[in-house]
């Protein structure tokens, strides 16, 4: 996908603001597939890291579990910074147990 694609409106993740594109992994970025899975991935994680954490992740509940593991997969291959990773993780598993 294009880092143009990736931080469109359209994605949401122009919302972020520049402090927050720190913690992608570009090169991920760019070898994740433009498609419509791909950019429903990438629009959850944003709501996720704007804050609205609950609804992405009961939209990702009601998901099957192959595709739960897909988009936390994406998810988790996007993030680079370990701190950011790390809350991801915990939020997740709070949320799921």
């Amino acid at each position: 996908m294009k880092i143009e694609i990736f931080v469109s409106d359209e994605n949401h993740m122009a919302n972020l603001g520049e402090q927050l594109h720190y913690i992608f992994n570009y090169h991920e970025i760019e070898v994740l597939e433009d498609n419509m899975a791909n950019r429903e991935k990438v629009l959850l994680l944003s709501q996720y890291l704007v804050g609205n954490v609950e609804d992405p992740l009961y939209f990702i509940k009601s998901k099957t579990y192959k595709e739960q593991f897909e988009i936390f997969e994406t998810w988790c291959s996007l993030i680079k910074c370990p701190e950011e990773l790390s809350r991801l993780c915990l939020t997740i598993f709070k949320f799921y147990y």
